[in-house]
């Protein structure tokens, strides 16, 4: 009975081990994987207001005709789109070097976590993080996602409207 014990004592720590290592080779992979220069490659952005499309925000709270409300909003998205357009470089020491659109070289750090479903960028300047899901890491596509939200009387009626803007950007190395 005693060797059976010790037996099963023994499988069940190399168990232990095998899982634990392999759990780390996972994570290393993933940030092995991640280091690199990236560039993007598409961009997906819901943008909302009031938890409504901002088309039809536009055309129901301000009376505005279909055609000036889609430019608008045309002009607005071509915008984003172009500051989402660039690249971004992830070193070793989990630091990078970001170009986007016209925006300023942006360095700071960066840190993969929940079992590589978030990355995490915290910029040097005076930027909050931005924590980021996860769709998509391996070696040559990245995808990630994430929301902003903030609250302006955009039609000054004295009332804040929530707005939302979801993003997806898409990078391939």
């Amino acid at each position: 009975m005693l060797k059976f014990r010790n037996s099963f004592l023994i499988i069940g720590f190399v168990s232990i081990l095998i899982i634990g290592c392999n759990k780390d080779e996972n994570e290393n992979q993933a940030e092995i994987d991640l280091i690199g220069m990236w560039t993007t490659t598409a961009s997906s952005l819901d943008l909302r207001i009031n938890d409504t499309p901002i088309l039809q925000w536009y055309e129901e709270e301000l009376d505005l005709s279909g055609s000036e409300v889609e430019d608008f909003v045309e002009g607005l998205i071509e915008a984003f789109t172009k500051e989402l357009s660039g690249s971004i470089e992830y070193f070793p020491d989990y630091t990078y070097l970001s170009n986007f659109g016209s925006l300023p070289t942006g360095t700071g750090s960066w840190e993969l976590s929940n079992n590589n479903q978030t990355l995490t960028i915290t910029n040097n300047g005076n930027y909050e993080s931005t924590v980021m899901d996860v769709v998509i890491l391996n070696s040559t596509t990245l995808i990630v996602s994430f929301e902003r939200n903030d609250s302006e009387d955009l039609d000054h009626d004295g009332t804040d409207e929530d707005l939302s803007l979801k993003i997806e950007l898409t990078f391939e190395k």
